[in-house]
């Protein structure tokens, strides 16, 4: 069973975070920081199509996958806080956002898990 990805909430405000980090990771210091922050952010929007794309087991799995990257980038957001010269407050709305995503990521897969098993 494939999903639409493009109608699924989760998927767009996680494709929104990236393209909005993306914009600001030149900003970002130092660099492999910035870079580890890109990695993840792209993660989380790609391991949901990807997932989307392979039956519903594997569409967990990959869940999975997207909530660790949210997890990690969760972390490097507040490292970035406590240690880049950025702006802080966009940071911080960034790093509400990554708990947001977590929580709809963990909910999303708690629902498929109920179906699959259902």
């Amino acid at each position: 069973m494939q999903h639409d990805i493009q109608r699924m909430q989760v998927y767009n405000r996680s494709k929104d975070l990236a393209c909005a980090i993306i914009l600001i990771t030149d900003k970002i210091t130092p660099f492999r920081l910035a870079e580890q922050i890109a990695g993840s952010v792209i993660s989380i929007p790609s391991n949901l199509s990807e997932g989307a794309e392979r039956g519903q087991k594997e569409f967990i799995r990959f869940i999975e996958y997207a909530r660790g990257s949210a997890a990690e980038l969760a972390t490097q957001l507040q490292i970035a806080i406590e240690t880049s010269r950025y702006d802080e407050k966009t940071l911080q709305k960034h790093l509400a956002e990554t708990q947001e995503i977590r929580k709809m990521l963990y909910a999303f897969q708690a629902q498929l898990k109920k179906k699959l098993a259902g």
